[in-house]
């Protein structure tokens, strides 16, 4: 009987031991929840802040490139303006040269036609005797002058006689013996050629050089 009371007071003592065993472990069930609930928010909140940071640096490389991009847009627009100001200045140049052929070459033509006005008011229908006169009246050759022996010896006053254009040109073709029948503008360029002188400036300008090269010098 003894040993029946001791085995059921020792599965008494067994049960209630498991009891505050299982009471324990129910009491320290939410205290280990808990704990382990503060452990993830403590992740989560790591991760969040962690997440900002990366969210952070990523928008400040996005303004960096953004103001990249900008400043590219601003250089590409200020290059585009500078070219157009280029290509503007160049056709108004392109315009400016046209127009300054034009008016060279409107001026060519007023001095070549000025030369055939003076040419035909210089050749006479018909020719008086003397220096500085055609020698054929009414001949189609161009003018041309005949020096007397008395002008050849006295250059001086042969350039004093010499008073149009013509005349000027008719005493250089006979002094340097260029061809007579050749043309205003030819008889001057051959004549600058053999006296070594440019033809700078209209025919008026080479021919007084021409004069005072040939003739003011030896008076």
């Amino acid at each position: 009987e003894e040993e029946r009371r001791a085995v059921r007071q020792a599965l008494v003592d067994e049960m209630e031991a498991q009891a505050h065993r299982e009471e324990s472990l129910r009491a320290a069930a939410p205290q280990r929840e808990a704990q382990q609930l503060e452990e993830a928010l403590a992740r989560v909140r790591l991760e969040a802040a962690e997440a900002r940071s990366a969210a952070a640096a990523a928008m400040a490389e996005e303004a960096a490139a953004r103001s990249e991009a900008d400043e590219a847009r601003s250089e590409a627009e200020a290059a585009r303006a500078r070219e157009v100001a280029a290509r503007g200045r160049e056709e108004a140049a392109g315009h400016e040269a046209a127009e300054a052929r034009a008016r060279q070459g409107a001026a060519m033509a007023r001095e070549e036609a000025l030369v055939r006005q003076l040419a035909a008011l210089a050749r006479p229908a018909t020719s008086p005797p003397g220096p500085l006169h055609a020698s054929t009246a009414g001949s189609d050759r161009p003018f041309h002058a005949t020096l007397s022996d008395s002008d050849a010896a006295a250059p001086g006053v042969v350039s004093c006689r010499a008073t149009t254009l013509v005349q000027k040109v008719a005493v250089i073709r006979e002094h340097l013996g260029l061809e007579p029948d050749s043309s205003l503008p030819a008889a001057v360029a051959a004549a600058n050629e053999r006296a070594g002188l440019a033809a700078e400036g209209g025919l008026l300008q080479q021919v007084d050089r021409l004069m005072a090269l040939l003739f003011d010098g030896s008076t």
